[in-house]
Parts: structure tokens; C-alpha cells; sequence
């Protein structure tokens, strides 16, 4: 099989299965107390700006695919934030809502300007990755716990980011590619510094 016809399907079905452990592990607490809002927030958006990028631009049929799967995985995360929740959080569920509204908006928008939309949403996406973590390590820090939060999710999404970035640079694909992969380890070892140092 063609190596560059693969590799994207190996990628994105990583990128996929790296958040199944995450709902596994909400379910089995029935709580999500141990992930950042923030990172919710960064995640969703960040794979709202992701399918634009992906079907206004036409990327290859592994990500047309894939990233509709893992964006449906997100949304169970943000399900469970609110179903497990003892509040009503409001605010937060009107956040979401309008989110909802500007992707609703921005559809006709996009087929009528898919070149310009697809990469703007693709720098929005670049910039969504490189901080949507971040609001989570400082919860970890702040509370010195990694209660609640997966490691097979942060060490499923670090493999996945390794590969891309070799390959990446193998292919000598652009450079926001491997540098929000090199991102993605380097945050993935601040993971694991802390569940070493905040594992209960």
C-alpha cells in the first residue's frame, strides 16, 4: 500500500481512538471533574475550525472521514460534562448553543468562499491546538492532581502526534503541521511529569 495513502488514515484513526479512554474513564466515574472547561471549550473548537478546514479544502477522504468521528467523540465529552454535572451551568450550555449558531452560519459562507474559509479555519485551528492543553496543565498544577483525567487519552494522542510529525517532515509537508505536532509532545511530557508527580 501506498505510504502516503496510509498514513492519513493511520493518523486520524489515533487521533480517533485517543479519546475513547477519556469517555470510558467519565463514564466509569460518572463525573468529568478532572477536565479543564477550557480544554472543552479549546477542543471543540478546535475541531469546529478542523472541519472546515477539511471540506472546504477537500483533504484527502481519511480526514472528510475521520475527523467527523472524532468530533462526534468530542461532543459525547461535552455531553458527559453536562450530564454528570450536580449544576446547571447555564452560561456554559448557552456558550455551546452559539457556538452551534456560528457553524450554522458560516456553512453557506464556506461553500461560497471555500478557499479563503478553509484556510482561515485552518490557521483558527493551528492556533485552537496550540493552547487548548494548557488551561489543563494549570488545573493540574493548581489542584496537584490528575484526578479524572486519562492517560491513555494524553499517551495515545502523543503517539499520534509523533508519527505525523515524522512523516511530516519525511514529506516535507508545511511548517504549521510539525510545529503543532512538536506541540503536541512537548505538552505530552508535561503530562507525564505530572501524573508522576500528581498520581495519587
Amino acid at each position: 500500500m501506498n505510504f502516503k495513502l496510509f498514513f492519513p488514515w493511520t493518523a486520524q484513526v489515533i487521533f480517533f481512538l485517543a479519546i475513547l479512554p477519556q469517555v470510558f474513564l467519565n463514564f466509569k466515574q460518572k463525573s468529568t471533574k478532572g477536565l479543564s472547561d477550557f480544554l472543552l471549550i479549546g477542543y471543540f473548537n478546535a475541531y469546529i475550525f478542523y472541519l472546515f478546514y477539511v471540506f472546504s479544502l477537500n483533504l484527502p477522504l481519511a480526514y472528510r472521514i475521520m475527523i467527523p468521528f472524532s468530533f462526534a467523540a468530542v461532543l459525547i465529552l461535552i455531553f458527559q460534562r453536562f450530564y454528570y454535572s450536580v449544576f446547571s451551568d447555564f452560561n456554559l450550555k448557552l456558550f455551546y448553543f452559539f457556538n452551534l449558531l456560528i457553524i450554522l452560519f458560516f456553512i453557506p459562507v464556506a461553500i461560497k468562499n471555500n478557499f479563503i474559509i478553509g484556510h482561515i479555519a485552518g490557521w483558527l485551528m493551528m492556533l485552537a491546538w496550540a493552547v487548548y492543553q494548557i488551561p489543563q496543565v494549570i488545573k493540574n498544577y493548581k489542584l496537584r492532581s490528575v484526578n479524572g483525567l486519562s492517560f491513555a487519552w494524553l499517551t495515545i494522542l502523543g503517539l499520534g502526534d509523533l508519527i505525523e510529525f515524522a512523516v511530516a517532515l519525511f514529506f516535507k509537508l508545511p511548517p504549521q503541521t510539525y510545529l503543532n505536532n512538536l506541540r503536541g509532545i512537548i505538552i505530552y511530557l508535561v503530562f507525564c511529569f505530572q501524573f508522576l508527580r500528581f498520581k495519587n
